[in-house]
């Protein structure tokens, strides 16, 4: 199946393929042998600890404007010593593999002295690090450690394993005597790193098939100015979105609504401004982005496709900071507030502002967002059309550390489009005037508690809510028709979950979690009048537990766990296992066994008759165990990941079944639109990643090859091909870093998805398209190649700032996104065609402080 797949590719876009890749990476080498013999020294020290097995500890200021001529010498301390006797820098060994680097100035003349301590205990803690943006040391048997050369300005890091971090301003040390600092203890995870920097920084491969984005670190992506954490999760493979949206992301073969999203721990019902375009969630409070597509822990329900987790930066703020940030579509900014020793406020916003300026960015992305549309297709001549458009998102962080084991955090989010579509009808001397408006609304919110019961046992409790308002009024001004349509989610949700560690190579983690949904769709129509409400409501009762074990060599970790769901509206109970297996065969090659089950409740119709002025055509609903029943799906994926310091090859081969799905849900726009059935789908595939490190670029390929096919028994064929059965996907990326520089370039090709097509014999007659086989035809292959570059800068000691640009589809290729069929007012059919973003162009500018 994959070498026929594999060689169906058009000979033409393989040879494009290459050659593009061939141009990405002899870039790379020219742009290595043109330039300066300078290097900076941050690549030439990542080079040393290869080559020697030990590890650099420096603060990112300390080195990011030096650069030198790597020396000859091949003893590590002549290295060490030629850098010294250049640079302003002081290496430091910390022990055999650990060495500090610290950086000599004229005003480095503070000293401090201090004790650490275990907080519970009260006994000294050894070997903690401790570091500045000068300094580094080690803390003795007695706890005890001295730094020299600070400046008052400095804040010094505390950093110890099984300990939470602590930064404590240089100005809280008094000049004379030793100042006790006490640390908190956290518990011991056994969850392990496969890689870090996958692709790119930021992206860390975790033990457990979960991939960890941590946007404060993420380096730059091809296309993106920001780190958009629901466009950056597409680079990953396994991971895509058909028609190239935030709202749409289909992992492994499923669609959007069956995966989970969550904002620090609460559901979200809508994921982007635009319908899609961006994502709605603020890349600078999102601290840091889970994503599992398999072996999903067993607190984690209510989908069976993949899992987004995104949380909030929730340490506490010791000194006001921020970001401003303005691009050519929205202006954002993010403060956070100390309120108190053990308390602050993380603020953000962010708005568009078209209703001032329409930026030539705005205007792609509009085109795009509303084309085939009412907005675009009056189909009369007489009326006149004005559209607005505008988004803006809000949300709010409150931390507070009770007392020393208690922490509280107060969440909330809310996230708005808005569109206003203003008719004016002439007719003689007369004019109708009307205007539309749709307006999509989520608000969330949550209160979160832990209590640190002793070194080896937390709980925590969620309490949360979610509300998600579609609201559309829709006029037909040549028909003197309105249409009011509405659909209405409310999330209600608590959580308490314990962790316990039972010794130095087990622990057990149990919970209980119950969620009521309500949600309201209703339709109302004035010519002729029709009105339709409907109200669901649904609540679920889940138990799990989850025991990890670790082996004692560290080779081997296993996670077996157990969900129960209970609905108790249909008295149904659900048993959901989960497993995550790792062995290490060696200190470079690792195997993973990943297998779940899951279910969900809720669920997308996708209605292209009765839609939201042709922009909006999604309405969540819930299941009533009938015609819509509860979504179940299996999964089992084995792979393979082999890692050193330059290379990264993983391989993952999984087969995934979901079934109870309706063909409502499933977007057709063929002879199956108006038949409601209940059918399953299959998903058989493999992904494969490649990922070489030089020094200062990261280039990698990846490749994803898959079958995905639907049956439905009740509808002819039983057996075809999915919607969403893109068999083959390939990208092609580059990542580079020079001193203040950052750029990346990518290419992204896939096969085209499945359409319908009318049959040869459609007698236009009949008043009605009679449709030929279901899926028959591909689209053409998508293939778009996007840049993006940033350059950071210094405004003050303090401030920095940031200048960044991308092109999306830089070929400005006329990528198709869909093909459907309709009749137009002659009965004759009409071909029309969806097509994906254009050349696009956005400039950001961006100050942090």
């Amino acid at each position: 199946m994959a070498l026929k797949l594999l060689f169906s590719v058009s000979p033409l876009i393989k040879i494009r393929v290459s050659c593009l890749f061939i141009l990405i990476f002899c870039g790379l080498t020219e742009a290595h042998a043109q330039s300066d013999p300078n290097i900076p020294i941050r690549g030439f020290l990542n080079e040393l600890e290869t080559r020697f097995e030990v590890s650099f500890s420096y603060a990112d200021s300390t080195l990011s404007t030096i650069s030198l001529v790597p020396p000859s010498y091949q003893n590590l301390d002549s290295i060490l010593q030629h850098i010294e006797e250049r640079t302003s820098l002081k290496f430091e060994k910390l022990s055999e593999r650990f060495i500090a680097i610290r950086l000599i100035t004229a005003t480095t003349n503070r000293s401090i002295c201090g004790f650490v301590f275990d907080q519970l205990t009260k006994t000294p803690v050894a070997d903690v690090l401790i570091y500045s943006n000068h300094n580094y040391v080690l803390s003795n048997d007695e706890g005890q450690f001295s730094c020299e050369g600070l400046v008052s300005s400095d804040s010094i890091i505390i950093r110890m394993v099984g300990y939470e971090t602590m930064q404590v301003p240089v100005t809280n040390f008094a000049a004379e005597g030793c100042h006790k600092l006490f640390l908190k203890q956290t518990i011991r995870a056994l969850d392990q790193v496969i890689v870090t920097n996958y692709l790119t920084t930021g992206i860390t491969q975790n033990v457990g098939g979960t991939f960890s984005i941590d946007t404060e670190e993420l380096g730059m992506l091809p296309g993106l100015i920001d780190s958009d954490v629901l466009h950056s999760m597409q680079s990953l493979p396994g991971i895509m979105s058909f028609n190239s949206t935030v709202s749409n992301i289909n992992i492994r073969g499923g669609t959007n609504d069956q995966n989970l999203l969550r904002w620090n721990g609460i559901r979200m019902y809508q994921s982007g401004h635009f319908f899609g375009l961006i994502s709605a969630f603020n890349p600078y409070l999102s601290e840091r982005v889970n994503l599992i597509k398999n072996g999903t822990s067993a607190s984690l329900g209510k989908a069976v496709s993949g899992t987004i987790d995104i949380t909030s930066d929730n340490d506490l703020a010791e000194k006001l900071s921020g970001t401003l940030g303005l691009n050519m579509l929205n202006g954002d900014v993010l403060l956070k507030i100390p309120t108190s020793k053990r308390s602050s406020i993380h603020l953000s916003a962010r708005r568009s502002y078209a209703g001032f300026i329409q930026t030539p960015t705005y205007n792609q992305y509009f085109s795009r967002a509303f084309r085939n549309t009412e907005l675009f297709n009056s189909g009369v001549d007489s009326i006149t059309q004005d559209a607005q458009f505008d988004f803006y998102d809000v949300s709010f962080n409150y931390l507070l550390e009770l007392r020393d084991n208690d922490k509280f955090q107060l969440n909330f989010l809310t996230i708005q489009n808005e569109l206003t579509y203003a008719e004016e009808l002439k007719a003689g001397t007369s004019n109708n005037q009307k205007t539309s408006s749709l307006n999509q609304q989520s608000i969330a919110g949550g209160l979160y508690y832990r209590r640190q019961w002793n070194p080896g046992s937390y709980t925590s409790l969620n309490l949360n809510f979610s509300k998600y308002n579609l609201n559309a009024v829709n006029f037909d001004i040549t028909k003197d028709q309105r249409l009011i349509q509405e659909n209405l989610v409310l999330d209600y949700g608590a959580h308490v979950k314990a962790g316990i560690i039972l010794n130095k190579r087990s622990d057990l983690l149990l919970g209980y979690q119950v969620n009521e949904v309500a949600i309201t769709n209703l339709e109302d129509l004035n010519n002729p009048d029709f009105r339709r409400l409907e109200r669901e409501i649904l609540r679920t009762h889940a138990f799990y537990g989850q025991g990890t074990y670790e082996s004692s060599s560290g080779r081997s970790l296993l996670t077996l766990g157990i969900r129960t769901n209970y609905l108790d509206k249909f008295d149904l109970w659900l048993v959901e296992p989960r497993l995550s297996f790792t062995q290490r065969l060696s200190k470079k090659l690792s195997i993973e066994l990943l297998g779940e089950l899951k279910s969900q409740a809720t669920s997308q119709i996708i209605d292209f008759q009765t839609d939201f002025l042709g922009v909006e055509r999604r309405r969540w609903v819930l299941s009533n165990n009938a015609d819509i029943p509860v979504i179940k799906s299996n999964q089992l994926s084995i792979g393979i990941n082999y890692n050193d310091p330059n290379w990264l090859i993983t391989l993952e081969s999984y087969a995934k079944h979901v079934n109870s799905i309706i063909t409502s849900s499933q977007g057709f726009q063929n002879q199956f639109q108006f038949i409601r059935s209940t059918g399953e789908y299959r998903v058989n595939g493999m992904d494969i990643l490649i990922n070489k490190k030089f020094k200062n670029n990261s280039s990698w390929i990846s490749y994803a090859i898959a079958e995905n096919k639907y049956t439905f028994d009740e509808l002819q064929p039983v057996i075809f091909p999915n919607n969403l059965d893109i068999t083959q996907a390939i990208a092609v990326g580059t990542s580079f870093t020079f001193n203040r520089w950052e750029s990346s370039s990518g290419l992204n090709f896939r096969t085209g998805r499945p359409y319908t097509g009318p049959s040869p014999q459609n007698d236009p007659t009949l008043g009605f398209i009679n449709y030929g086989s279901p899926n028959a035809f591909r689209l053409d292959h998508y293939l778009r190649l996007d840049l993006s570059a940033k350059y950071h800068f210094d405004i003050s000691e303090k401030v920095k700032g940031q200048f960044s640009i991308s092109l999306w589809n830089i070929l400005n290729r006329d990528n198709t996104i869909n093909i459907y069929y309709d009749l137009d007012a002659e009965d004759q059919v009409n071909r029309i065609e969806q097509k994906a973003l254009g050349r696009t162009l956005n400039m950001g500018f961006r100050i942090n402080f």
